[in-house]
């Protein structure tokens, strides 16, 4: 399997897969060019839920895509110290 078959059918994105070889919760490739052997998919979707809630569901972003996020997610946020919206 090729990296992006094997986060297809992990039903992850290719920068949580990423993420997660760094994070050594999937092996490195077992076959040659890259690939991985039919055994190591399931055993990953075995641990999904594991592999999820380690790399998250927001990809690596700058600060003021960050700010947007949370700002959506909790509403403005006002700092009393700036005056301002934080």
């Amino acid at each position: 399997m090729t990296f992006h078959i094997i986060a297809s059918f992990l039903g992850l994105e290719t920068w949580q897969f990423s993420r997660a070889r760094e994070a050594g919760l999937i092996p490195a490739p077992d076959r040659p060019r890259d690939r991985w052997s039919g055994e190591v998919a399931p055993a990953a979707l075995a641990r999904i839920g594991e592999i999820v809630r380690a790399v998250c569901a927001i990809p690596d972003l700058g600060a003021v895509r960050a700010a947007e996020i949370l700002s959506a997610r909790l509403g403005d946020c006002h700092s009393r110290r700036h005056g301002g919206t934080v």
